[in-house]
């Protein structure tokens, strides 16, 4: 209502962000267009109908990033990532069984109580037979295959043992040379742990700093004027915590205003990126000042400040260029106030559950406070 704008970018499918995202914001906010959702990691991108604000996609995205023609894995490529989940799901839930205490052993702190749960429910099932290939979120473990080939998921392994559990290297020994250009099959895929439970495989080149550059191109994210918040700044969110970096001044689009780097944190690149992981050693080194944790809770919190900020550094009636930029000074002033104050809130918690409502207004008032404070 302040005059922003919202995007999203997620790696689920779009019929899945639809519900928990788009249709939950304001009908007439939507039709504003500055509601925006992109989906399968940022390979798609859809806008509101200024109408009837029902999403549609952006097909001027599609042919400046990808040429018009969306990346997707080959049939024998979807097989082959196919086999190698099947394998690592298998391999994680049978030294599972071997071993039941080897969640608390790695990082209880990073592993939430209901991850641990439902991972240990799995276990007999996963160690036992091949997970299906299903997009049926009730399923666990199990394998997605989403957009006909646009990427292929691997459910079940906490994200901090993805690594060890799954390597797309092993492509390159189920699968010849692909491609016109005879490619390793390796070459074709980037692989990381996501989320809580999942391991994202997608064709190399597609990621969230994709779209991040289109709307940088257009003006629709600006240096001072914009703020990335995520729990994965290591895994599928580097491509927006990477342009918090101070190295990515060099390489922000012609005509990305980059002036103001004049003006700007030296320790901070042109849009920073506040972090909601639930541990520190889930973010890199350069954004650990601009670590605030907790997760679902930790971005009510940083949305609420934010917010706060934006009515304290600008008077009602004034127009949107008279707000102050927000740099990287005031990012991690903001994470410095929401850590700290979810710190002594009662209901902060690393062990954050799904969809947890928006903190009490006694808590967030400490974090506003707080926030405001350092600012």
């Amino acid at each position: 209502r302040a005059g922003g704008t919202v995007v999203v970018v997620t790696g689920s499918q779009f019929s899945t962000h639809r519900v928990r995202f788009f249709d939950a914001m304001p009908l007439k906010l939507r039709r504003t267009g500055r509601v925006l959702l992109s989906v399968e990691s940022g390979s798609r991108l859809y806008r509101a109908d200024p109408n009837s604000g029902e999403p549609h996609e952006d097909l001027h995205f599609q042919q400046v990033a990808f040429a018009g023609a969306r990346p997707r894995f080959e049939p024998v490529l979807v097989d082959a990532l196919v086999a190698i989940g099947r394998l690592g799901l298998r391999r994680f839930y049978t030294d599972l069984l071997d071993n039941p205490n080897m969640l608390e052993s790695s990082d209880h702190a990073a592993i939430a109580a209901h991850v641990s749960l439902l991972v240990v429910e799995a276990a007999a099932a996963g160690a036992s037979a091949d997970a299906p290939v299903s997009l049926d979120p009730s399923v666990c473990p199990r394998i997605e295959v989403r957009g006909d080939g646009a990427a292929v998921v691997f459910v079940g392994v906490p994200s901090r043992f993805g690594s060890r559990y799954f390597d797309v290297l092993e492509l390159d020994a189920l699968v010849g040379l692909v491609g016109a250009d005879g490619n390793r099959p390796s070459e074709l895929v980037d692989g990381r742990p996501t989320g809580r439970l999942c391991f994202d495989c997608v064709p190399a080149g597609v990621g969230k700093a994709t779209v991040m550059r289109y709307l940088l191109q257009r003006g629709e994210v600006a240096p001072g004027r914009a703020l990335c918040l995520g729990d994965r700044p290591l895994g599928n969110d580097e491509g927006l915590a990477e342009w918090a970096h101070p190295d990515a001044w060099a390489r922000l689009p012609e005509g990305s205003a980059s002036q103001l780097r004049a003006t700007a944190d030296n320790e901070c690149g042109p849009v920073p990126f506040i972090s909601v992981a639930e541990s520190l050693e889930l973010v890199p080194a350069f954004l650990h000042a601009f670590h605030a944790g907790a997760n679902a809770q930790g971005s009510a919190a940083v949305l609420i400040a934010l917010c706060a900020w934006l009515a304290e550094a600008s008077p009602t009636a004034a127009p949107a260029e008279a707000v102050p930029p927000f740099h990287g000074a005031q990012a991690r002033a903001l994470a410095a106030g929401t850590r700290h104050a979810l710190a002594r809130s009662p209901r902060a918690s690393t062990d954050v559950q799904p969809c947890l409502p928006t903190p009490k207004k006694e808590a967030a008032r400490h974090v506003v406070t707080a926030a405001l404070g350092s600012t």
